[in-house]
């Protein structure tokens, strides 16, 4: 069987982070309408947690849904992924830091913190239907150990979807590759991995 590769578009919540861009709610549902024409299977409709305002356009989204299927994302809270859960989309993104240097310099926590957090948080997210995506937070920085720990967390909560992130965009073409075939040797059979990369 060949191989399946897909575009999960992040416009609606990364492209928000670039300077000066800041898309209101008609620019939101116009953007999502195109990406919907264009077949793109998965759309990134944003961040629930961020404000009332953008739950309330994902929701918006959800009216004028025809194809694709609707993603949000969450950081390793509970309240962020409760957030999330009330914009009942298809898919729920949980962003798990695996970097030390995100998890002990930028968030002050230990690793003991980031697999407490990610247990509540899954516990959570399997109570309300919706599909679990996982994504590893400067990925291309992380220990590779404590990447494929988490990863067995995940695979225990039969999460089957993984999504790497050069978050700060360190790899050259030539990392970007050793680091998804060494990672791609411990996942389960069937998941389905992705990568998340910057051109800057």
């Amino acid at each position: 069987m060949k191989e399946r590769k897909f575009i999960v578009d992040t416009t609606l919540r990364d492209g928000e982070q670039s300077p000066h861009v800041s898309f209101d709610r008609a620019q939101k549902l116009r953007i999502f309408s195109l990406l919907e024409q264009a077949g793109v299977p998965q759309i990134e409709a944003g961040v629930p947690a961020s404000s009332t305002y953008e739950k309330e356009t994902i929701l918006e989204m959800k009216k004028i849904q025809r194809r694709a299927k609707i993603s949000v994302w969450s950081r390793l809270h509970l309240e962020d992924v409760r957030h999330c859960i009330d914009c009942e989309p298809d898919i729920i993104h949980l962003s798990i830091p695996v970097s030390y240097m995100h998890i002990y310099t930028k968030l002050k926590k230990n690793k003991a913190w980031v697999v407490g957090q990610l247990y509540a948080c899954i516990g959570l997210l399997q109570t309300c239907g919706a599909e679990i995506s996982a994504g590893f937070e400067d990925a291309s920085r992380a220990d590779m150990s404590f990447v494929i720990a988490i990863t067995r967390i995940l695979s225990d909560f039969n999460v089957k979807r993984i999504r790497l992130a050069d978050t700060v965009g360190v790899m050259l073409p030539s990392t970007c590759r050793e680091t998804v075939e060494t990672f791609f040797a411990y996942v389960d059979k069937g998941t389905q991995l992705g990568f998340h990369a910057h051109n800057d």
